[in-house]
């Protein structure tokens, strides 16, 4: 095993994001504004790099709205990644295919914002399970499936960073 820092902080990098904001990958706050190792991050990041899509920028955005909305957090990208290769081949900030592509957001985040909280509070999706919810997002018969084999996959990349294999 690699030894913690003395702080007990784990830095795993930074991303840089549109706007020059700058992003720590496996680090997320807390609801006290703590700094705490979020795998989340660092799963979807990797991810996203291995699937070289553009979307490893947004990683904190999905799972923020994610968990704001109470949804699965690999749900969101795996959406975009179904939708448009995670931004490989957006429409208009789209990366959902939102209202069959014709809808264009101002940005990214604010896509994968109104996404989640649709996904969350629409009475057409509230209360359904991930099937349902899925199936009336896109009626493609297997789109329910191509979602979850992306929700798998990202499960699939979960590495610690603290342990050695």
């Amino acid at each position: 095993m690699r030894k913690l820092l003395s702080t007990g902080i784990v830095f795993l990098g930074i991303a840089g994001a549109p706007g020059g904001e700058v992003r720590n990958v496996g680090v997320s706050e807390d609801a006290k504004g703590q700094c705490t190792y979020d795998p989340r991050l660092s799963t979807l990041k990797q991810f996203f790099r291995e699937m070289g899509s553009p979307a490893e920028v947004y990683c904190h955005d999905f799972i923020r709205a994610s968990d704001q909305n109470n949804m699965d957090w690999r749900l969101l990208p795996s959406i975009a990644f179904v939708e448009s290769g995670g931004g490989k081949q957006p429409c208009g900030n789209n990366w959902f295919g939102w209202d069959n592509g014709r809808t264009d957001f101002t940005s990214v985040p604010h896509g994968i914002r109104l996404v989640a909280d649709r996904l969350s509070n629409s009475t057409l999706y509230k209360e359904k399970d991930l099937d349902q919810v899925l199936r009336i997002y896109n009626p493609n018969g297997d789109y329910p499936r191509l979602v979850r084999s992306v929700m798998q996959r990202i499960s699939a990349t979960i590495t610690h960073p603290l342990i050695d294999n």
